[in-house]
């Protein structure tokens, strides 16, 4: 399936910067990946056991009638009134998927759901963070600035308006970085080093949810454009992310629940940012930040 993933803007509810939306429809089908919710000051994450890398894998839930394995496969047993028999069979995941999604994006008033994806696509791994609306605006361009980690001598990507993405190039022997932060529930959302020697480090968030959680492999797809307002940071001049890279992240989200797990959401903004997370070595890594609130 190839969709054509389009740069839009909208600007939601009288705040925030000139963004876009996202739409998606789609089916569902049984059950899957959790994860736990915690509270963090008035800001709801939901977050796996495992940490940082994106190799890491979420855990999955048991079910009642079966046990499910990582790789979305579930067996089962059952008896009937005429004698004792069993059977064993592939069991469609997705209605738990979308229904586990569906709650995660839907703690709070209002939702940030950051995805990652690797140099072709792939999904890396998923956070997502909930919390009422701020009775004010928490940050401007310089407090927001100030609050990351990896940015000291960033500069503004965009306009001067939330989300604010903060951009510093790494030379030698100094780290660079990417931050983004949001007034949609007033906090540090993405904070990563890019690396010299190394690849960078992501400093917040440090949990995240497994691709398995999201449905990735077991058959949930539906149909989904991305439209998004998109910087390509390995470029001297932050250019959108061209059409091919949008409609593959595209692709990546619709084989997944996510599109009918947002449903009933409001996507209020999306940007997506490309950038390498070793300085100099080819290649990019994205990250995808979807601003929700409810219908």
């Amino acid at each position: 399936m190839m969709l054509v993933g389009t740069l839009e803007a909208c600007t939601p509810g009288g705040k925030g910067d000139s963004d876009e939306t996202v739409g998606s429809t789609g089916s569902t089908g049984s059950t899957g990946g959790t994860g736990e919710q915690v509270s963090t000051g008035g800001v709801f994450t939901l977050t796996s056991a495992t940490e940082g890398e994106a190799s890491s894998a979420g855990t999955m839930g048991e079910q009642s009638q079966g046990v499910e394995t990582s790789t979305g496969a579930t067996s089962s047993t059952g008896t009937t009134d005429e004698g004792s028999s069993s059977s064993t069979g592939p069991v469609d995941l997705c209605p738990g998927l979308v229904a586990e999604l569906t709650a995660a994006l839907e703690a709070d008033a209002r939702c940030e759901l950051l995805l990652r994806f690797d140099g072709v696509g792939a999904l890396l791994g998923w956070h997502s963070a909930c919390g009422p609306v701020p009775a004010m605006d928490m940050f401007d361009s310089k407090s927001a600035f100030e609050a990351t980690k990896c940015c000291a001598d960033g500069m503004l990507i965009g306009a001067e308006t939330s989300p604010f993405i903060y951009y510093q190039l790494s030379v030698k022997p100094a780290l660079g970085g990417l931050g983004i932060v949001s007034n949609h529930i007033g906090a540090v959302l993405y904070d990563a080093t890019i690396g010299v020697d190394a690849a960078g480090t992501i400093l917040l968030p440090d949990m995240w949810q497994s691709p398995e959680a999201l449905g990735v492999g077991a058959g949930c797809d539906a149909e989904f454009t991305l439209m998004a307002t998109s910087y390509d940071l390995t470029t001297d001049t932050a250019e959108p992310l061209g059409l091919m890279v949008t409609t593959m992240l595209g692709d990546s989200i619709a084989a997944t629940a996510l599109p009918t797990a947002l449903g009933q959401a409001v996507i209020d903004r999306a940007i997506a940012v490309g950038y390498q997370e070793q300085f100099q070595t080819g290649g990019s890594s994205f990250v995808l930040l979807l601003e929700i609130s409810h219908k």
